[in-house]
């Protein structure tokens, strides 16, 4: 079974978070804005050093109330989490896991990534308890649905799964048609719904969510 263990993101990595996303390339999705309407203090492009004294300065200052939230949010995912792990390995047909550990880091970054190798995700201390715990199954998913796809494509490596591959964006088509799976739902009901990128894309005039 997966252990969840439960972190405040280092403030380098809240900075390489928003720097990366106010900083988007050019085959990114520019998810700046995400940032910027929580943190009006910042701007699309600026440096790493300017969001460095920023972050600093707002951690410092809600350092405790971060602290809290994510005491909270441990004790109300701790719960479930179990039940949600056995459900998605159910769901994808992955009869063992060979991932003993996830860490969630609770950050200041309202944008919050995965890392497949360090096996780590984060989650944005703001949002509501149900929020945090959508998330957290989201990402969770993810992880779980590499593992099983590794399983029947052997030659994949990591490196394949990494944004914006084929295979990511596989991962984020089926991640929301997964958490509304009635076994999840029972556990957790939550709308989970795809990125507003994927309503976008139309094949023969339904958006690709729907097909």
């Amino acid at each position: 079974m997966i252990k969840f263990e439960y972190k405040l993101a280092p403030i380098s990595y809240d900075v390489k978070v928003m720097h990366r996303y106010l900083n988007p390339g050019k085959r990114d999705w520019d998810w700046s804005f995400y940032i910027i309407c929580h943190y009006h203090e910042l701007n699309k492009g600026d440096s790493k050093a300017r969001i460095k004294r920023f972050v600093t300065q707002f951690r410092k200052k809600n350092k405790e109330k971060i602290l809290n939230k994510m005491n909270e949010f441990k004790k109300s995912f701790g719960k479930i989490s179990d039940k949600v792990v056995l459900a998605l390995m159910d769901i994808l047909e992955l009869k063992k896991t060979k991932i003993d550990k996830l860490t969630i880091l609770i950050s200041s970054s309202p944008i919050n990534p995965y890392d497949l190798r360090k096996r780590n995700f984060s989650i944005y201390f703001e949002l509501s308890i149900d929020s945090m715990i959508a998330i957290a199954i989201h990402e969770t998913s993810h992880f779980l649905f590499f593992e099983r796809w590794m399983e029947l494509f052997p030659k994949t490596k990591i490196r394949d799964c990494d944004p914006p591959s084929m295979i990511w964006y596989l991962s984020e088509l089926i991640a929301p048609v997964i958490l509304k799976d009635k076994r999840i739902q029972a556990i957790f009901k939550y709308p989970h719904r795809p990125y507003k990128e994927f309503e976008r894309l139309i094949i023969e005039g339904k958006p690709i969510t729907e097909i």
